[in-house]
């Protein structure tokens, strides 16, 4: 199944968690249903579902013009001959199982999406290593498209402790203000609110996805009324 761009996901998948207050009810889960089945735990098969959900973050992110700004990676800088990107990651920034994002962490998960069919195998990409709090990666030729490949949902960064001896995903364990609660792939997905995350902290506390292929039962699902405060519990810090 061709995977949605994460640029392109229509309002089906309300544009990620940024826009669910709109059908949010007070002390009710917010549901969530789209017609992308979740595969696994894999983002090049499934990062578009756990980058919409926010259980999952990338290196590079993108603003509301579709320019790339800071994610994970805080700021970045190129080299004269455009061989060399360098991306300065954020302090303070922690997984769901609490351990530290490192540079040897996101390299590690980007030579695992790099070695894998998916947005990387488009680059000239001749080594992904970490140096110090910073993500080296080298070209084989310059490439300026690179900042967007880094902001796709197939490069999701995740735990190193995900990935078996043969870079099989095991579970989703990212950075994002959403944590996985439960999965039954193809089609269950839950999330809950996760109190460390590094940026500002969402007020609606869990939500579900599920995936329903046709267009007709996805519209017959009833839509719960908005809670009179949906804006205040979503913008409360």
């Amino acid at each position: 199944m061709p995977l949605p761009s994460r640029s392109l996901l229509p309002g089906s998948l309300l544009l990620g968690l940024a826009l669910l207050p709109l059908t949010a009810v007070a002390d009710r889960p917010l549901s969530v249903v789209a017609p992308w089945e979740i595969p696994g735990a894999d983002p090049s098969t499934s990062g578009y579902v756990y980058a919409h959900m926010r259980v999952a973050e990338t290196l590079v992110d993108t603003d509301a013009a579709g320019q790339p700004a800071p994610g994970l990676a805080e700021s970045w800088q190129v080299s004269e001959d455009g061989l060399a990107w360098r991306f300065a990651l954020r302090d303070g920034v922690s997984f769901h199982d609490g351990r530290p994002l490192t540079a040897q962490a996101v390299a590690a998960s980007l030579q695992q999406a790099q070695a894998k069919p998916g947005i990387l195998d488009s680059a000239p990409i001749a080594a992904i290593e970490a140096d110090g709090n910073e993500v080296v990666v080298q070209l084989e030729s310059p490439f300026a498209p690179l900042l967007a490949l880094l902001a796709h949902s197939t490069t999701l960064i995740l735990a190193p402790a995900v990935y078996d001896d043969e870079g099989r995903v095991s579970q989703v364990i990212g950075i994002g203000p959403y944590r996985v609660e439960s999965v039954a792939p193809p089609q269950r997905l839950g999330v809950e609110r996760f109190d460390d995350y590094w940026g500002e902290a969402p007020a609606i506390d869990s939500a579900s996805y599920l995936a329903v292929g046709r267009g007709e039962t996805r519209a017959r699902r009833p839509i719960p009324r908005p809670a009179p405060n949906w804006r205040s519990r979503w913008h409360a810090a």
